[in-house]
């Protein structure tokens, strides 16, 4: 299966706007491709979300909720 890997700018784009990161998003969750995230790309995703699109802590929190519904959870190892 072809899988994905966002970084936050990406996730951003993907929640907020219509385009290419949004139908991949979307492929994810039809569970035609394997989306990989980690705590730290969800962290800061989830941050900027907050405090630059207004987004509430209780829409994060859904957010959240829902990649891990499809999301595949990656731990990259640290150097």
């Amino acid at each position: 299966m072809l899988s994905a890997t966002f970084d936050s700018n990406v996730f951003v784009s993907a929640l907020n706007y219509d385009g290419i990161p949004r139908r991949i998003l979307n492929l994810a969750r039809e569970g035609k491709i394997r989306l990989d995230i980690s705590d730290g790309i969800y962290l800061e995703t989830a941050r900027v979300l907050y405090e630059k699109f207004n987004w509430s802590e209780a829409d994060v929190n859904t957010l959240r909720d829902h990649l891990a519904g499809f999301a595949n959870r990656v731990d990259p190892p640290k150097d």
